[in-house]
């Protein structure tokens, strides 16, 4: 069985990939990899909440060294700056799951009906490339988002209302009013 390095965004995504690669994959370490994260209460909320439930569940959890200093996207337009934070992310786990012997990498991102799958493909090849012995999964994972929203608030596992950054964050919120004043 191949040995695969699953970059995990939060517990919530986590919860409905896991199942989809569970089949398949016998040995999945969960690697939490998220400079983009903020604020820092917010990435300790998400990374707790991950930890724990990979721990209920058995599974391996590896939290990777913050670089926030590399993720210094916020002023970019929406669209580069996702691309941008897809590539630092899923490269940092290219390289851990190279150094500890995995032969493929996933990203729970594919499960969100918000991101930017062709993107976020891109991004995983490009990180896997300068390594012949690596793969990158790209999987579409959406169909198994609600049952994993629903799963993960059953579970009272914290589920966050934004991507991560604080441009997302006032995205997210400004989407919502939008939303509400329709309702109105």
């Amino acid at each position: 069985m191949k040995r695969l390095a699953l970059h995990t965004c939060c517990a919530p995504c986590l919860i409905g990939v896991r199942k989809a690669l569970s089949i398949e994959y016998a040995h999945i370490t969960a690697v939490y990899c998220n400079p983009n994260i903020e604020p820092t209460d917010e990435y300790i909320k998400r990374r707790d909440a991950c930890r724990n439930y990979t721990q209920e569940q058995g599974i391996d959890f590896v939290e990777l060294q913050l670089d926030a200093a590399n993720w210094d996207f916020a002023a970019l337009p929406q669209e580069q700056r996702c691309r941008a934070c897809y590539s630092l992310r899923l490269r940092q786990v290219a390289q851990w799951a190279i150094a500890n012997d995995c032969e493929v990498v996933a990203t729970t991102l594919n499960i969100s009906p918000w991101q930017n799958l062709d993107a976020i493909a891109c991004a995983g090849q490009a990180a896997v490339a300068n390594f012949p012995s690596l793969q990158f999964l790209d999987c579409d994972f959406r169909e198994h988002y609600r049952a994993a929203q629903v799963k993960a608030r059953e579970m009272g596992i914290y589920c966050q209302n934004y991507c991560g950054c604080l441009p997302s964050r006032a995205e997210a919120q400004m989407q919502r009013a939008a939303r509400r004043k329709r309702r109105c």
